[in-house]
């Protein structure tokens, strides 16, 4: 079973529904979209939208409220996490605006295919991110994950 969250937010909700696929994708234990809108929008912040693997293990339950941090591999490795895999979201003049975040209890080997498709996953953030500040009549700015 999965458990989303921590946003709660409707607005986003296709941020929660990516990190749901990526968890499911690398059957891993912990999966987050981390973003910095204020790029486009000053008067907003991050965003951070999650997916965890809901099978009772303690270690997982733990850590809900430490989703923030655990985008950052160091504070992930503390909390015992081995698998980290991170597809860092840049826009067209590498600027940094997110990323997504793959955590698993148990370290692997993570295949080119499963890259590939974590970068596509994160195409889709960016098509979520443009289409809401075309919409917005925001900054026009492109933004892609880093290849």
């Amino acid at each position: 079973m999965i458990a989303v969250g921590p946003s709660g937010a409707s607005e986003n909700k296709p941020f929660d529904r990516l990190a749901e696929l990526a968890l499911d994708l690398m059957g891993a234990d912990i999966a987050i979209v981390s973003l910095d809108m204020s790029s486009f929008w000053p008067d907003r912040g991050a965003i951070t939208s999650a997916a965890f693997r809901d099978d009772g293990d303690d270690m997982v339950a733990a850590v809900r409220s430490e989703v923030r941090a655990l985008a950052h591999a160091s504070h992930a490795a503390e909390r015992g996490f081995e698998l980290y895999v991170e597809i860092p979201l840049r826009s067209e003049l590498e600027e940094r605006i997110g990323k997504l975040v793959v955590l698993g209890r148990q370290g692997r080997d993570v295949g080119d295919g499963e890259i590939r498709l974590l970068k596509k996953l994160g195409h889709v953030v960016v098509d979520v991110i443009e289409s809401r500040v075309s919409i917005d009549g925001g900054s026009a700015r492109h933004v892609t994950p880093a290849t």
